[in-house]
């Protein structure tokens, strides 16, 4: 199954992909030219390539009340209180996850709850592993005020070889945890922040590898 997302560049990939590879077979058949058949294997890999960075696997959701779910797939690289300047404009508790090339990119809600802000960034395109891409790179925050009265902000940031970050939902609309968000192509970060008064325990640990709409990222301490 892939997201609906990568239909552009999974048909341009086809396209590009058959082009490249008709054209080595042509090239391949004169005289001294013959070692290229070696490469036709090089546009197939591409598009293949392309297959797996757009799949979207059926996910079953495990959410409990409570909760806050990890908004994408990757590795957990902070965990910490930090200035939120665009929609909190205050201090918040913050959990920053780096998807590589290689985990699903599709993003999903946090938390169950009705979307009351949207805010895209224009900006660099940073490796999203460097520090300064956090709040340099181009990016886009969702809002949503959660079922317990308080809002979530989810970033979705632009990496390297991103240049589309797709925000899949509107001001007004209600989602459910797990739902999805959006994503960001070609590798990325996907972030939470949650008001810095707002007691959470926190399950996860930095180097973790997380699962959006799977993995819980912590308890809120409100519920016990």
């Amino acid at each position: 199954m892939f997201t609906p997302f990568g239909k552009r560049e999974i048909f341009l990939s086809a396209l590009l992909s058959i082009g490249i590879f008709v054209v080595l077979l042509f090239l391949s058949r004169r005289d001294g030219l013959a070692f290229l058949k070696y490469f036709l294997v090089v546009p197939v890999i591409g598009f293949l390539f392309t297959l797996f960075f757009f799949r979207d696997p059926k996910r079953e959701i495990l959410y409990k009340r409570c909760e806050i779910l990890a908004p994408c797939d990757g590795f957990v690289t902070h965990i910490d209180t930090v200035f939120e300047p665009y929609y909190f404009k205050k201090k918040a508790r913050r959990i920053s996850i780096f998807m590589t090339m290689f985990d699903v990119h599709v993003q999903r809600s946090p938390v169950n709850g009705r979307v009351v802000y949207i805010e895209y960034h224009k900006g660099s395109f940073l490796n999203a592993q460097k520090e300064e891409s956090l709040e340099k790179n181009e990016n886009n925050i969702i809002v949503i005020e959660s079922e317990y009265g308080f809002p979530v902000v989810v970033k979705q940031i632009a990496g390297v070889f991103a240049r589309r970050i797709v925000c899949a939902v509107r001001v007004g609309d209600t989602l459910s945890a797990g739902e999805k968000i959006g994503m960001v192509k070609f590798g990325s970060r996907g972030e939470v922040y949650i008001p810095e008064e707002v007691e959470l325990e926190i399950y996860v640990k930095k180097g973790q590898h997380v699962k959006a709409g799977i993995t819980a990222l912590g308890r809120l301490k409100l519920c016990q």
